[in-house]
């Protein structure tokens, strides 16, 4: 019975460890606190008054080269916050494909990026915050879909 007892709980503490771990993040994100995908809403912490909502986050979808994502701003068209799209491989993997693409259109376009903010809950990483030092939030109009 106590080896039983020793292998659950052995168990619990394993898979607690695995949903604990922090998500893996694209580079430019790296040291930056996390925002929890969970508690965060449209007016918490970033304001987002353009493409948001307080159910399911961002709500305007576009496709950037192929790879569908959703995108919410602030008043000041200075952030952007992106959720990943769909991907066999999983969430992780689709926000940070999506993270790169949205980051090369900025960059195809010299504006440059300031911060990014994971935004990520159990060890998924759900999206990030861009934030850059010129207005850029209406460019994702052109790939609204």
């Amino acid at each position: 019975m106590k080896k039983i007892i020793a292998g659950m709980s052995l168990a619990v503490i394993t898979l607690t460890g695995c949903v604990s771990a922090p998500a893996i993040r694209v580079a430019d994100a790296e040291g930056v606190e996390a925002v929890s995908g969970i508690s965060m809403g449209c007016n918490n912490p970033f304001k987002l008054t353009r493409d948001c909502s307080g159910f399911s986050g961002p709500t305007k979808a576009i496709n950037l080269n192929g790879h569908e994502v959703k995108v919410a701003g602030n008043e000041e068209q200075t952030i952007t916050v992106i959720f990943g799209g769909k991907l066999v491989n999983g969430v992780t993997q689709a926000t940070n494909l999506g993270y790169e693409l949205l980051k090369r259109e900025l960059s195809s376009r010299d504006i440059r990026i300031i911060k990014v903010t994971p935004i990520e809950s159990s060890g998924l990483m759900f999206g990030y915050a861009v934030e850059t030092e010129v207005p850029h939030y209406q460019i994702w109009d052109d790939f609204k879909l």
